[in-house]
């Protein structure tokens, strides 16, 4: 059992058995996740809504933010519609915890009535991969506050002044700001509470365990992610498609870079639905740092306001997205990392 946060309202879509609408837990205000039975701050809703609408809909969606194109509103308006009409409304603020099972996944960033009501301008957001927690063997305190993993590459210019940046926001130490090799990656990722990784990433199309993070002599495969992280509280994607798998499961993210980090035991990951734009990507990734005192899903909100003040298209500031390992996950909280001291 874990306690949600006052602030955060939890969203638990189930299909129904018949294929023909979805089961809605909304709960709130330190209620318990239902086992058997809702708890008494639960509200069971059905939903009638044709999964494979929905389902069309939700691909049609993810595949305008994976490409960055234009004419998302309509199944933006669609899908918003199917889940959310028949429900009272979400007050703005209020984070939206969201466990969506067994069907395609969807952006709920934008979904809204209409483009100046869509959750991405109203709500923070963070996306559940389990309800319950578990346990993860060999957890223990991170002996570093942050570390800085980065690796520009010859075509990313944005990266080194994104790391530059968060460093100084940050102020880390030389040490904790690191081009490492491929053999010293996966040692590093089990040290910090903060682990930031921004680099060039590549998504193997045969083998999706084998897609990577490009390092100075090598690569950090997928499949590496398994075996570290798990005392880290945040770790940061900053590449392109790090939440998305091989083209052939699309509808299924669980074999992406960050579902990945997420089996390794990081508690909370901030990864990107498609490719990355470097300027921009390290303009939210700043912002977000600047802002990081609280939550992270507060800190990713705000940075998105500051991305939306600079007239950039709604779907690319929607592409980077957080998620929560469970329930227990969303209560992970940072003050200002001014020093190298974190609680």
């Amino acid at each position: 059992m874990a306690a949600i946060p006052s602030d955060t309202v939890l969203l638990i879509f189930l299909p129904l058995p018949t294929q023909d609408g979805f089961i809605v837990w909304r709960m709130e205000t330190e209620a318990s996740i239902p086992g058997t039975a809702a708890g008494p701050a639960a509200k069971v809703s059905i939903i009638p809504c044709p999964m494979y609408q929905f389902n069309r809909a939700a691909k049609t969606l993810l595949a305008l933010v994976v490409n960055r194109e234009g004419g998302w509103m309509s199944p933006s308006q669609q899908l918003y519609k199917f889940l959310f009409s028949r429900l009272d409304p979400i007050p703005p603020g209020k984070t939206l915890a969201i466990w969506l099972a067994g069907s395609q996944p969807v952006p709920f960033e934008l979904l809204g009535p209409d483009p100046e009501r869509i959750f991405l301008r109203s709500n923070p957001i963070v996306y559940l991969t389990d309800l319950a927690a578990t346990p993860t063997a060999g957890q223990k305190p991170a002996r570093r506050a942050a570390v800085l993993i980065t690796h520009p590459g010859e075509a990313l210019t944005g990266v080194a002044r994104e790391t530059r940046e968060i460093a100084r926001i940050l102020q880390l130490p030389e040490q904790s700001v690191l081009d490492p090799s491929a053999a010293e990656a996966p040692a590093i990722l089990s040290d910090s509470r903060i682990v930031h990784i921004a680099a060039h990433s590549v998504i193997d199309q045969r083998n999706p365990l084998r897609s990577y993070i490009a390092l100075r002599d090598g690569h950090l495969e997928a499949w590496q992610f398994l075996g570290g992280g798990q005392n880290a509280d945040l770790i940061v994607l900053s590449a392109c498609s790090t939440r998305r798998g091989a083209e052939r499961v699309l509808s299924d993210d669980s074999t992406s870079i960050s579902s990945l980090v997420e089996l390794g035991g990081a508690r909370t990951v901030l990864s990107s639905l498609g490719p990355a734009d470097d300027g921009r990507s390290a303009d939210l990734m700043i912002d977000f740092y600047d802002l990081l005192n609280g939550r992270p899903a507060l800190a990713l909100f705000q940075a998105r306001q500051r991305s939306l003040a600079r007239h950039l298209n709604p779907v690319q500031v929607a592409n980077f997205v957080l998620s929560a390992r469970d329930v227990e996950s969303l209560g992970v909280s940072f003050r200002p990392l001014r020093t190298n001291e974190s609680h």
